[in-house]
């Protein structure tokens, strides 16, 4: 029961703050891509690249209900595969079959990317 609540609290808080950085990233832009949903999973991706890179997210990291709470909870609510396949989705029933090849591109490889310099930064920043 006590890892379910981690995961629910971490969820809860990185949903939460997902909607509001979504929302302030998209306001006032034009529409041509998601470009809240893309946001807000490049910068998961740098965080679990940072994560993983300080070992956090292995036994010894940190707590097994640390975790719970900032990978499986936090990121895993922060992030969404399945905001981005409903944009990926629209964009080609609206006929936008090349933007929306572009959008499904750039958030792979931007958040192969994202991850690699998270990593990257938090060996260099902390050492490990």
């Amino acid at each position: 029961m006590r890892a379910f609540l981690l995961v629910c609290c971490g969820g809860a808080l990185g949903s939460g703050l997902r909607y509001a950085l979504s929302q302030a990233v998209s306001r006032g832009l034009p529409a041509l891509l998601p470009l809240g949903t893309l946001a807000v999973n490049l910068i998961g991706c740098f965080l679990m690249g940072g994560v993983v890179g300080l070992g956090l997210a292995q036994p010894g990291g940190i707590s097994p209900g640390g975790r719970l709470l900032v990978a499986t909870g936090f990121l895993g609510g922060f992030t969404t595969y399945s905001a981005f396949n409903a944009d990926a989705l629209r964009l080609w029933q609206e006929g936008a079959g090349l933007r929306s090849a572009g959008y499904v591109l750039l958030t792979l490889l931007g958040g192969l990317l994202a991850g690699i310099l998270g990593n990257l930064c938090a060996v260099r920043i902390f050492g490990r």
